[in-house]
This record gives structure tokens, sequence and C-alpha cells, in this order.
């Protein structure tokens, strides 16, 4: 797993039931913080688990720019640390309390002893953290999904066949080229433009013999679409 993957998976806290927390108080000790107290923070040492009890938590991500971004929120019945107890990583993300908050605090030890101890607590935790895989991986699947469309759907725009370019227009394509110029494989520019027409995008769609694919773009959709996951505007459409 890639440190980008394990990022992703620790920030995402995973939830127990409370048969399994109430298993897990023997080995830990209750601990309150108040609204805006950091619990753990990022690039710390990993030597502790969580489990929220009552109240919320942001977690808190830094960008490049050294801003603070809240990408998840954890509240009761919420478990984060256990990643770092596994492989052995640094915290990944800043944890701060939303609001007033009592959490189960389980040092490495006694969270692994509580596993030994409670085999159905092992399973317990394995299908929580099977479920938040599962979560992550269509998240991951749509983000890409969304990548491959804005690289696709741009270079459509880049490459109109004239400078005024008709509301729905007829284009064709040389898929070698268009794998040169964007560095993406062919099944990826395929299955983007057939994702394309599966919107009403692109119409007509048809896979020619030479590697040249032809379809119809609706110009003015594909804009919209395009500013509609990027925020940002596209200009007027002629």
């Amino acid at each position: 797993m890639s440190l980008n993957n394990f990022t992703t998976l620790d920030a995402i806290p995973t939830r127990l039931n409370p048969e399994t927390v109430h298993f897990m108080m023997d080995f830990g000790k209750t601990r309150s913080f108040y609204e805006g107290e950091i619990i753990v923070r990022e690039g710390d040492k990993s030597d502790a688990v969580y489990i929220v009890l009552e109240g919320t938590l942001n977690v808190i991500k830094d960008d490049m720019y050294g801003n603070n971004n809240i990408i998840a929120t954890a509240d009761k019945g919420a478990i984060f640390g256990e990643m770092g107890v596994f492989l052995d990583q640094k915290r990944s993300c800043t944890i701060a309390s939303k609001t007033d908050v009592t959490v189960l605090e389980l040092p490495n030890q006694g969270f692994l002893s509580a596993l030994l101890k409670f085999p159905d607590l092992t399973f317990r935790l394995l299908k929580s953290l099977s479920s938040k895989l599962n979560d992550i991986n269509e998240k991951l699947v749509a983000m890409i999904n969304t990548q491959l469309m804005l690289v696709i759907g741009g270079y459509i725009l880049d490459h109109l066949p004239n400078d005024k370019p008709k509301a729905q227009e007829e284009i064709k394509y040389d898929l070698r080229k268009i794998m040169s110029e964007t560095k993406l494989d062919q099944h990826n520019i395929t299955s983007t433009l057939l994702n394309y027409k599966q919107i009403d995008i692109i119409k007509n769609l048809s896979f020619l013999e030479n590697d040249n694919v032809k379809f119809k773009v609706n110009i003015p959709q594909l804009k919209y679409h395009l500013q509609d996951i990027t925020g940002l505007s596209l200009g007027k459409d002629d």
C-alpha cells in the first residue's frame, strides 16, 4: 500500500457497534476534550487508538500550502488510529474536537491485547475495515472517472474542427494521437468516451478501423459538465 493510499484509508474513521466498544472498555481509559482541542496531530507518533464515546470530531489534513482542511468527521462509535498500529506509520491526519467529546484511549499494546483476548472482536474490526475499504474504493473509482472525463472533455474542446463550432459537432479522431497527447491508454480513452455517451453528451459513437473514433458531441452540454465538476467558467457558447 502506498503512503497516499494509507493516508486516504486512515483519514476515514472506522465505525464500531456498541457491543464491540463495550469489549474495549477494559483495555483503555476515558478522556474528555473541550470543543476545538487537538487530540492527535498529523506527523506525531501513532502510540494509541481512540474510540469516540460521545460527541463529534473533525479529521483535518494539511494541504501543500499549509491550509487545514476538514476531510471527514467522526462521531459516536468511530475508531481512529488503528491503521497506525498495524502499519507503524505516523499520524496521517490531525484529529480535533468539533464539540465537547469523550473518547476511549487505548495504548497500542492495550488495543492489541484486546484483539488477542477476543477473537470475535478481531472479526468485528476486520468487518468494519472491509466496509471502509469498499467505501474508499468506490470514492477512488469515482475520482478517477472524473479526472478522465476532465482530460478527455478538455481535449475535445481544444481540438474542435473549427473556431466556431456548431452546438452539435461531428468529430473524428485518431485514438493513437489522443493517447500520445494525453498520455492515457486506449482503454481509459474508450471507456471515458462511453461514459460521455452514457450521459448523452456524446452520441453516434463509433469505433472505426485503424484506431479511429467518430462521434457527435453536444458542445454546450460538454462545457456545462466540465464547469460543473471543476467550478470554472469555460466561456460563453457560440
